[in-house]
């Protein structure tokens, strides 16, 4: 969930435990309703999960309290819909112009994100 009133994503500990991350270092999380929790810091690679877009490192805390599943901030869902794998955009080009990708199978080039 997209969250305009947090500063950092957050995700939900239980989903991440057995995730490979990076990172060190804590930030403390206030609840709109005060609670407040102390969290590490680590940094998950993430995507949109649509075919169209790669995974990016995202740092997020890591929460044992929170509710739902994750909270994005919109600075890290703005990088993410950004981040569009090449060899998609040149899928979807060669679509358009109802090319075969047969033909093109071979000069399509898959390389760093956007």
């Amino acid at each position: 969930m997209v969250n305009s009133g947090v500063q950092i994503s957050v995700v939900r500990a239980d989903l991440v435990q057995d995730i490979e991350s990076t990172g060190e270092g804590k930030s403390k999380l206030i609840s709109a309703f005060g609670d407040s929790e102390v969290a590490p810091l680590r940094t998950f690679n993430i995507k949109i999960d649509d075919g169209w877009h790669d995974a990016m490192p995202i740092t997020c805390a890591v929460s044992k309290k929170l509710v739902n599943d994750m909270l994005i901030c919109p600075t890290a869902y703005e990088a993410l819909l950004e981040n569009i794998q090449f060899c998609s955009v040149n899928a979807r080009q060669v679509i358009d112009v109802g090319v075969q990708m047969n033909e093109v199978k071979d000069s399509t080039v898959c390389g760093p994100n956007i």
